[in-house]
């Protein structure tokens, strides 16, 4: 073992011993000492516990003196109180004294009055057993005569362990003679041992001294033998203490058991002290340990070891000789002098030789780093043998070799592409000057150099000093240079642009070809002659001087392109848009011109169509939309109103379908011209499509000078217009909102301004109206209307009624007309007055009308195969039905679906629907007429009343309308034109139904002028089809009804 290793191991050892003796001497002190801390603290809880406990006895003690030295007390044992139990002895009063026995004694020690409570349940009970025992004549608790002489303590009964109390019973004065003796019982169970607990906040459990110790307790030495007034103190397990003591009775006998269980909060503590103090020496003692062993480390081993290390190092350096080197003042510093001074005197002997040997290999080495630091190459050859003698680090890394493989080979075919005896100079005589040559390199290829060669003496012999450098790059940039030159001249030349180097002066040093064709003139005219300024109109040379001033300064301050106004010398003007951009090293910059002129107009042209309407020239939707935009931002900023009027040719598609499309587009441009030279110059006159046109009026205005304006249009537009050999007088129906109080953008303005045209419609048309809030409402109304309904035709919310339909004679029911219903989620129904409008508008009247056609056909189908076989169903169809196309195409496929016959329907139209798209109605009703369906024309004389079209029509019956039957028989234009209607009819072969009877004398009336077919409300209500169907059960519900209305 060396001695560092036996040092550190002893050292270890012996301090690894010395701190486990510390260890455990710390550990046997400590923890003996917190031991006895934490049974001197168990025995003071305990004594808290037994001081708990005889308070309880001594505020039981006080309690009885207030009862037994108490006149009401004194009386009733001398029997003059009759009322005392009854008035202070109630269980309230007992359940709050806590008390579980109460005794009224005499002087002979019998018993006046004893009673038992269970303070717990607060119910009387038995007096404790074995109370009495120790309350006979001469006892100890009844020996009393005086206040002075009560007595108070604790006493064992079989039940467990009570507090006791007894004091002669005395007047409030505490005067005698004693009527008897008090006595006052508190057991001493679990729940005052609870009480007792929660009040000392102490774990505490009270046990009678005779009964058994508890099971935990049962293996502590020593604890069933506590002497009287004593505490015993002993660790019951890692993490409880437990503290007992023992009370005496009143007799001095032992009574009750105290024990309290706590925590080993004060052990725990001293455990953790205990192991911290021990961390603690541990880490002391292992710190201490680590110094001493890097005091060693540094102060003796490391420096003999480093010592030893030198001298090996000395000897194995062989001829220089060095110094150990060992700083201090101890014996191993000693030790190292001796050392050096027995090395100086070896290097002494060795100083003289290693002089000369360094001063000649400094000299070659010097000469040699001259050569090899020089960049270019040198080479020394002999010119006899023609071999390479010397050469330097530049000229080997050009040859690809070392200078190991280099010198000492033969130059020709190594170095020198030249084959033997064509040496130029020694072989061919040339002189050594500067001479452009070829090295020839280790892979094979050659690289040129600039070489030259001279005859230097060396040691008396002629040698060729050869030096040279490497213009291979050169050579390869000049080319590449030559070639890139000719390339940018073609490029320039051929660009497909017109391009120009212009220099600081303005002067154009270059042009192209494309250049001669741009400006007409030829590039020796040009060329060096004439300045750019030449080519370009005034007002784009002042701004491109500009930049050509600030690009030379820095490119960045100068856009790269822009457009110009380029002028030719005979004055063509071309719209180019130049790049520019500077000659990188030069104040020339290039300048390419593109010509965009046809581009330009091209734009222009496009930009045109995208803003303005092809067929009139106006302004579209967009370009309305950005100067309305415009012009609410400004009137927003001025303060001013602005107005917009959208407006709608009356009845232009009537012009389209009959005077065909061509002449209807040119009558939109004579409306487009016409409204032009109505309004203001600065106003906006745009076309939004089709037939409506929008004018904007900018501000200042007001609603005055807007209607009037309106009022103006509409007098223009009276005149008519003249389409070849046509005359057409237009109406207009015109919207007008105005900003900002019917909208503050342009969307709401628009918008409000329709809805405002449409109500102008509404109101006869070739009119105008102002948007009001009530049209926004309407809407708003309207889109709920329809939401709803698209909800209500998803969801089975649409239902069918059936108002019968009456013929003479006998009022028996022929048929019934279906009535449609909506019925809300909540269970209302809407009549078809608020939404059949809205469904018209929306387009929803397809579906709804469908569900009401199907519906309506199954019904009568049923009504038909329960015996009712001529019964016909009559369906209303609106005027927006008859704009789809194929709508007996869809009806005849219902009614397939259904198998209803289609004799067994009647569709009801309106004059309105006749009127107003004739040819399409007529071919639709004359295709349900093939069909086998009866056509009816409902509400006749309220509208058209043409006997022209009921001629043409494939009609069947008409039906009066209600108007003219609900003031009958009194009114007598009513009869004058129900009379004329019926006549009419009848020289017609028309059925007549008179519907809106809701009297007797309407019956009578119409009865006697000849009608046959009634329907109404005095007859019946819409039904639903559970009603009718009773209805028609009772096969002629109408047949006693007479004119009179009396069965």
């Amino acid at each position: 073992m060396t001695l560092r290793k036996a040092t550190l191991l002893l050292t270890g050892l012996g301090t690894l011993a010395l701190l486990a003796v510390l260890l455990v001497s710390t550990h046997s002190i400590i923890d003996t000492s917190f031991l006895t801390l934490e049974q001197a603290q168990t025995r003071k809880n305990v004594e808290r516990a037994r001081n708990a406990v005889n308070d309880e006895l001594q505020k039981l003690d006080d309690l009885l003196v207030d009862w037994a030295v108490w006149d009401d007390s004194l009386l009733f044992m001398q029997g003059k109180s009759k009322d005392f139990v009854s008035s202070n002895l109630n269980d309230r009063t007992l359940v709050s004294l806590r008390l579980t026995a109460i005794l009224f004694l005499d002087t002979k020690g019998r018993v006046v009055l004893g009673l038992g409570m269970d303070p717990a349940e607060g119910t009387k009970a038995s007096l404790p057993a074995g109370l009495l025992d120790r309350l006979q004549p001469g006892s100890t608790l009844l020996a009393g005569k005086q206040a002075e002489d009560r007595t108070k303590g604790l006493v064992l009964l079989p039940q467990g362990v009570v507090l006791v109390a007894a004091c002669p019973i005395l007047s409030s004065e505490a005067t005698g003679p004693s009527a008897g003796t008090l006595v006052m019982v508190r057991a001493m169970g679990s729940r005052e041992a609870a009480v007792l607990s929660e009040r000392i906040r102490l774990p505490l459990s009270l046990e009678p001294a005779n009964s058994p110790l508890p099971a935990d307790l049962s293996g502590l030495a020593g604890l069933g033998a506590i002497p009287l007034g004593t505490t015993s103190a002993q660790p019951l397990n890692q993490d409880i203490v437990v503290g007992t003591s023992v009370m005496p009775d009143i007799w001095g006998q032992p009574a009750l058991r105290l024990i309290v269980r706590e925590q080993r909060e004060i052990m725990d503590q001293g455990n953790r002290a205990l192991l911290q103090s021990q961390l603690w020496l541990s880490a002391c003692g292992l710190l201490f340990l680590g110094v001493l062993f890097v005091f060693l480390e540094r102060r003796v081993l490391s420096r003999l070891k480093r010592l030893r290390e030198q001298v090996e190092a000395i000897n194995a350096s062989g001829m220089q000789l060095g110094q150990v080197d060992m700083p201090g003042t101890d014996e191993l510093s000693a030790l190292a002098k001796r050392i050096n001074a027995m090395l100086t005197e070896l290097q002494h002997s060795r100083h003289g030789l290693a002089t000369q040997c360094a001063a000649t290999e400094a000299q070659e080495e010097y000469l040699q780093h001259i050569l090899d630091s020089i960049q270019a190459g040198v080479m020394l050859v002999d010119p006899q043998t023609r071999r390479i003698l010397e050469v330097n680090a530049f000229a080997a890394a050009l040859a690809g070799r070392t200078r190991e493989e280099i010198i000492g080979r033969i130059c020709h075919g190594f170095v020198c592409p030249n084959a033997q005896g064509q040496c130029p100079i020694v072989d061919l005589g040339l002189s050594g000057e500067q001479t452009l040559r070829k090295l020839l390199r280790a892979d094979g290829s050659t690289c040129a150099i600039l070489k030259s060669v001279s005859r230097i003496e060396r040691g008396g012999k002629t040698i060729l000093l050869e030096t040279f450098i490497d213009v291979d790059d050169l050579l390869k940039a000049q080319e590449a240079l030559e070639r890139s030159e000719a390339t940018y001249r073609t490029l320039f030349m051929n660009t497909g642009t017109a391009t120009v180097l212009l220099e600081e002066d303005t002067t154009i040093s270059h042009a192209n070809q494309e250049f001669e064709k741009l400006s007409g003139l030829p590039r020796e005219q040009v060329e060096g002659r004439m300045s750019w300024t030449q080519f370009f109109s005034p007002e784009s040379v002042e701004s491109m001087l500009r930049h050509h001033v600030k690009r030379r300064v820095s490119p960045e301050l100068a856009p790269r392109n822009y457009e110009a106004d380029f002028v030719s010398p005979s004055g063509e003007h071309r719209l180019v848009r130049l790049t520019v951009a500077m000659l990188p090293g030069t104040t020339t910059s290039v300048a390419a011109m593109e010509d965009i002129t046809e581009q330009k107009r091209a734009e222009e042209q496009l930009r045109h169509q995208a803003f303005h309407d092809a067929l009139t020239g106006l302004p579209n939707r967009l370009l309305l939309h950005d100067r309305l935009e415009r012009s609410v931002e400004s009137a927003r900023r001025d303060g001013l109103e602005i107005a917009v009027l959208l407006m709608d040719l009356d009845r232009f598609k009537d012009v389209n379908d009959s005077l065909g499309h061509s002449l209807g587009d040119k009558l939109l441009k004579m409306v487009a011209e016409r409204l032009n030279g109505v309004v203001r110059r600065r106003d906006t006159v745009a076309r939004l499509g089709g037939d409506e046109f929008v004018v904007v009026m900018d501000g200042p205005t007001n609603p005055e000078a807007v209607a009037s304006v309106a009022g103006h249009i509409l007098d223009t537009f009276a005149a008519p217009f003249v389409l070849e050999e046509h005359s057409l007088h237009m109406g207009l129906s015109i919207g007008l909102a105005m900003f900002p109080a019917h909208g503050d953008t342009p969307e709401d303005l628009l918008k409000n301004a329709d809805l405002a045209m449409y109500r102008a419609k509404e109101r006869g048309r070739n009119t105008f109206d102002f948007f009001t809030n009530e049209l926004n409402d309407q809407v708003v109304h309207r889109l709920m209307v329809a939401t709803g309904l698209r909800r209500a035709l998803a969801s089975e919310g649409i239902e069918v009624y059936y108002q019968p339909k009456v013929v003479e004679p006998g009022n028996r029911i022929a048929g019934a007309e279906a009535l449609v219903r909506w019925r809300r989620e909540d269970g209302t129904l809407v009549p078809p007055n608020d939404f059949i409008a809205v469904a018209e508008d929306t387009g929803l009247i397809m579906p709804l009308s469908d569900i009401v056609l199907r519906t309506a056909c199954l019904q009568a189908l049923a009504w038909r195969q329960a015996g009712h076989e001529h019964f016909t169903m009559a369906v209303n169809l609106s005027p927006r039905q008859f704009l789809h196309p194929g709508l007996s195409a869809r009806i005849r496929a219902i009614v397939e679906e259904t198998g209803l016959p289609a004799s067994a329907l009647e569709f009801e139209i309106t004059e309105t629907t006749l009127m107003s798209n004739l040819p399409e109605t007529l071919e639709a009703l004359e295709e349900l007429t093939r069909m086998g369906a009866a056509i009816v024309l409902d509400d006749f004389g309220k509208e058209y009343s043409s006997l022209g079209y009921i001629k043409k029509m494939p009609i069947e019956a008409i039906k009066i309308d209600r108007s003219f039957v609900s003031d009958l028989p009194d009114d007598e234009d009513d009869a004058a034109i129900v009379q004329t209607i019926l006549t009419m009819a009848k020289n017609l072969e028309l059925r007549v139904v008179a519907e809106g009877v809701e009297t007797s004398q309407q019956l009578w009336f119409l009865t006697n002028l000849g009608c046959r077919e009634f329907q109404g409300y005095y007859f019946s209500r819409p039904l639903p089809a559970a009603e009718m169907t009773l209805l028609l059960a009772s096969k002629t519900p109408f047949a006693r009804l007479d004119a009179t209305g009396q069965a």
